[in-house]
């Protein structure tokens, strides 16, 4: 090998390794910007229980970067199972207390950047001390996700949400696709 050649073979295995790490950077920088998008859109989805003497009440705030789909909003209790809002009345023996009650549906819902949902609130006086044995053991769960796909589940029993594959209840892109078409499958349209 001449030493032309061989100055020829170190130029281009320089030039070669140069477009390599090159490659490398761009790569870098890539995924640098889809997690840069990702974190611009993440929702953080927060639970917040509000007991007082005459109060007892939850709010659900989106305190993320980007809209919350809610797929899930749960009650549930070990002694009673799946629970709806108005059920802890009467689970607490606090019906008769009760002046004044509002609940808002969240299943299936959209939260936007800095939204608080009252979810439920019941007023009344002596509401708050005897609904305090019941939420000691009452498992609240929301499942949501973002614009991007991305889904979590937060939990009372979690101090911070936990991400999931898809929320339970959210529906597929065709069982979408089929709604906003208007039919099944099998449904041509024909009539015959």
């Amino acid at each position: 090998m001449t030493r032309h050649d061989r100055n020829q073979y170190l130029l281009s295995a320089a030039a070669l390794g140069m477009s390599a790490l090159a490659m490398f950077f761009a790569f870098m920088e890539m995924r640098s910007s889809d997690r840069q998008f990702d974190a611009s859109v993440w929702p953080y989805v927060d639970l917040t229980i509000s007991l007082r003497e005459d109060l007892m009440a939850l709010d659900v705030a989106n305190k993320g970067m980007g809209p919350a789909f809610i797929h899930e909003f749960r009650l549930s209790h070990p002694e009673h199972g799946e629970i709806e809002p108005l059920e802890l009345m009467e689970l607490s023996g606090t019906r008769e207390l009760m002046s004044s009650s509002s609940t808002t549906s969240l299943t299936q819902s959209v939260m936007s950047v800095g939204d608080i949902v009252n979810a439920f609130r019941f007023e009344g006086e002596g509401i708050g001390p005897g609904m305090a044995t019941l939420i000691r053991d009452l498992q609240i769960d929301i499942c949501y996700c973002a614009i991007n796909g991305a889904c979590w589940n937060n939990s009372a029993t979690t101090s911070f949400r936990t991400p999931v594959a898809q929320c339970s209840l959210q529906e597929s892109d065709a069982d979408r696709a089929l709604d906003a078409f208007g039919g099944d499958a099998g449904e041509t349209g024909d009539t015959p």
